[in-house]
């Protein structure tokens, strides 16, 4: 599966294109960004992207219980270890490669005490790097454009920024140039970090350092490039929405008419929609990017 990805900054400025409203003449980027975030809620039952949560110590020999973030839908996921190095005592004709992911058979999701998730194995995988593919769907992106509030090394897996509440618990951000996946958000009372960053999914699947202050910008992960233009269509019907209410009768039909033909374009499109997800489990991540 590709993972095509928009950063929230592109996606603005190609939605006031579409409008012409380049100078924010009718709509605030607030009212852009509720419009954009209005047509991704309902992508979310329809579109799922895969990602990538990662075990903290790997997999342990002799445990079979793991908790769940509660961000993980785990109607959607598949537990894979990397081949242990036991594995190397073998004959040639049987040896994995210690870079294989192999997926994991034999395991359910019960509810523990707390009314969390716990991860059940049948049989204890080895010890060894453990990981989680999960599905999971686009999330509404930040109304503002927020900063890292630390300097960034291009071996760091979490990133330090403000304005933390706006952030969703997992997704897709860019910093300059280099795209990255996070999974989970430690919150403060402003800033906060953001968790489980897979690093340098873009420019040659290379992490960079950035500085402080630097903008970042979060993201739109589609499994089908196609997908944009549907998020755009169903933007503009949204925007349109919001002239409805105090407009003047010939202003509501015009706005009428645009929602009627735009809505039509995006309902054409889900009539023949498939959401298929695949799982890479001997490709990493970074394959799967297209920008």
């Amino acid at each position: 599966m590709e993972v095509y990805l928009k950063a929230q900054n592109q996606i603005l400025a190609d939605l006031r294109a579409r409008v012409r409203d380049n100078n924010s003449e009718r709509w605030t980027d607030a009212e852009m960004y509720g419009a954009i975030n209005d047509a991704l809620l309902s992508w979310q039952d329809r579109v799922r992207i895969p990602h990538i949560y990662t075990i903290s110590g790997g997999w342990v020999s002799g445990t079979l219980e793991y908790t769940l973030p509660d961000w993980i839908r785990s109607n959607a996921i598949q537990p894979q270890m990397k081949s242990p190095t036991q594995f190397d005592s073998l004959s040639s004709a049987y040896r994995l490669s210690t870079n294989t992911w192999q997926d994991i058979p034999g395991w359910r999701i019960e509810p523990n005490a707390t009314n969390g998730r716990v991860l059940k194995f049948n049989v204890s995988p080895y010890s060894t790097e453990g990981r989680i593919i999960w599905w999971g769907s686009s999330m509404p992106l930040p109304t503002s454009t927020l900063t890292i509030s630390d300097n960034l090394l291009d071996t760091t897996g979490e990133i330090e920024i403000v304005s933390i509440g706006e952030c969703p618990e997992y997704g897709w951000v860019k910093v300059e140039n280099e795209w990255m996946q996070y999974a989970g958000v430690t919150r403060n009372s402003s800033s906060g970090t953001l968790d489980n960053v897979v690093r340098g999914l873009s420019q040659g699947a290379v992490a960079y350092a950035h500085n402080i202050d630097t903008p970042i910008y979060f993201g739109v992960a589609m499994p089908k490039n196609e997908l944009y233009r549907v998020l755009i269509d169903q933007s503009i019907v949204h925007l349109n929405e919001l002239f409805l209410g105090n407009a003047s009768s010939k202003e509501k039909q015009t706005h009428q008419e645009l929602i009627g033909f735009y809505e039509g374009r995006v309902k054409e499109f889900w009539r023949n929609w498939s959401d298929t997800k695949v799982v890479k489990t001997q490709v990493d991540i970074s394959a799967w990017i297209n920008l």
